[in-house]
């Protein structure tokens, strides 16, 4: 088998339609986490831990523009937050890549006022909100999942970032 008739096969591999049902699990999950993340950091007081009260942020380089902005916007990001969540789980179409830009948004935004607050998992949560943003969009949890289908590689795309968000972790660990 040569090269130009295996990368053929993996090209059809990659593209066959298989259930959308993975993808549709993915984003219930998703933003139901983000909306319990966003609700427990609102509750635990962090929105003035980390961007009120500190009298000097520490800055990303290229970004050192980002800056916090009053308590009541920073409140309004959050709660956007949780409605983008919502989104990401509930809505199809249009609504949904709003959805999914705006999280991608907002969560960046806050992870970008203060690189002492980074963690390798923030760092991905961003990098999956943006992947949504170009997810397949006709997807409904209200549908019938059985009649709703996604080419492969959508599936292999969430699992490769997983993948490579954990072996970097592991790596980073046996130092």
């Amino acid at each position: 088998m040569n090269l130009k008739s295996l990368l053929k096969t993996l090209g059809e591999h990659l593209n066959q339609e298989v259930p959308a049902a993975p993808l549709i699990s993915f984003r219930l999950i998703f933003g139901a986490l983000m909306v319990f993340s966003t609700l427990r950091f609102i509750y635990l007081g962090w929105i003035e831990d980390h961007y009120i009260y500190p009298i000097m942020h520490f800055k990303y380089w290229g970004f050192e523009w980002v800056e916090p902005l009053s308590r009541n916007l920073l409140y309004a990001i959050h709660y956007l937050m949780i409605i983008a969540a919502l989104g990401i789980m509930f809505l199809h179409g249009v609504a949904y890549r709003v959805a999914a830009t705006v999280l991608f948004i907002t969560f960046t935004y806050t992870e970008l006022i203060d690189i002492t607050y980074y963690l390798n998992h923030y760092y991905f949560v961003s990098l999956i909100c943006f992947l949504l943003i170009f997810m397949p969009d006709h997807l409904s949890p209200f549908a019938d999942i059985k009649k709703q289908y996604i080419p492969r590689k959508t599936i292999w795309l969430i699992k490769v970032q997983i993948a490579i968000l954990y072996v970097y972790a592991g790596l980073a660990k046996i130092n």
